[in-house]
């Protein structure tokens, strides 16, 4: 006896590929990135039940060093535990579209091979482990992230429902995506993020920084980084304003001329990181740590710093006018041509207008704790 399984690949409107596969018998699942398959060269997939997002990049992109395949194609493993008959559509809303996704055996013999566009295909798929392989097909240099997912909705593949449409499942499913993943290694679980067609960006985006631990230049507006590791991420020149970053680790990340305003960074680690140009405007900094961050020329004005850590810090041509350090620790400072004009310093006492470089108050320039005014 062997089952009938029925997947999906829907492509809609918007840059991203949605796989799904249905089955009677469905219970509880994993859902696992590309970078968790990049931790466990050994882990396969459950058809049944278990959740695939990967980033389909063209050929002509340099290769991710987390990349489970080449430019051009990412592949990962099915385990099935006995016969399925399984049937795979792809629909693409983009007529030109030429991706394709093929499924090979221990032998490397082609079992299926279903096309952007193409008709759906049934293939007998024999008890055993599998190589799934996403094509690319080139013609443009956008990246795609890529769901494989079970759909509990479809129906028993079989000649008479062969060809039923597939259904829209973005709003939900997607949500689904990132509230479950497996994140260990990049970030941990976001729950708090919902996904649709209004700020699909952003999802998007957000699978590309777990996928590869960067997104130089995207936007992403909103989102809920609260605890993730974001160590050595790049993220350069994006603009991620109004998100929480409470508790996260960006250790060494790359965070010039990004665009952070009204971010919320309660406890956030930036120690080391490259932050030249920052904005950080209209944010709540408390009790960050900003240990031998390089900040130069950052604009922060109106930020609460209070309790904030500034030990071996680059903050030259910075303007932290009207921000708060109450109680911060600022230590071995490089303060350059920073200016203070209205903020509140550690001790309390309001900076004024005059020279820029210090917090100025009664012709003096107030130090931190025992810092090193360059």
């Amino acid at each position: 006896m062997f089952k009938n399984s029925y997947l999906f690949l829907l492509i809609l409107f918007i840059p991203v590929f949605v796989i799904s596969c249905s089955d009677d018998d469905q219970t509880e699942g994993s859902a696992f990135s590309e970078n968790t398959f990049f931790n466990n060269p050994d882990l396969t997939a459950n058809p049944e039940i278990d959740t695939v997002i990967k980033l389909l990049e063209p050929a002509d992109q340099a290769q991710s060093t987390r990349d489970t395949g080449e430019t051009g194609f990412d592949t990962f493993t099915y385990k099935y535990d006995e016969p399925f008959n399984h049937t795979f559509c792809w629909e693409d809303d983009n007529e030109e579209s030429a991706h394709f996704l093929t499924i090979t055996d221990t032998e490397g013999e082609e079992i299926l091979r279903v096309e952007a566009n193409g008709e759906c295909v049934t293939s007998f798929i024999p008890e055993g482990i599998i190589e799934v392989k996403l094509h690319h097909d080139n013609k443009t240099d956008i990246t795609f992230p890529v769901f494989i997912s079970p759909d509990a909705n479809q129906p028993v593949a079989s000649e008479a429902n062969l060809n039923t449409p597939a259904i829209d499942l973005l709003t939900g499913y997607v949500k689904y995506f990132l509230e479950n993943f497996d994140l260990s290694g990049i970030s941990h679980a976001q729950n708090n993020f919902t996904c649709n067609r209004s700020n699909f960006q952003n999802c998007s985006n957000i699978m590309q920084i777990i996928n590869t631990n960067k997104c130089s230049g995207c936007i992403i507006k909103g989102a809920n980084f609260e605890n993730w590791d974001l160590t050595n991420a790049d993220l350069s020149q994006s603009t991620l304003s109004n998100s929480d970053f409470t508790n996260a680790i960006l250790k060494d990340a790359n965070l010039e001329k990004t665009k952070c305003v009204s971010c919320t960074l309660t406890n956030t680690n930036f120690r080391g990181a490259i932050m030249g140009g920052v904005n950080l405007g209209n944010s709540a900094a408390t009790g960050a740590n900003f240990f031998s961050a390089n900040m130069n020329s950052c604009s922060s004005s109106n930020v609460d710093f209070t309790q904030a850590t500034f030990n071996g810090t680059d903050i030259a041509g910075c303007n932290f006018n009207d921000s708060d350090f109450t109680s911060a620790t600022i230590s071995d400072v490089f303060f350059g041509t920073s200016t203070f004009v209205g903020a509140t310093w550690t001790n309390g006492i309001t900076c004024e207008s005059g020279r820029t470089g210090c917090c100025n108050q009664n012709g003096e320039c107030l130090q931190g704790n025992s810092p090193d005014a360059g």
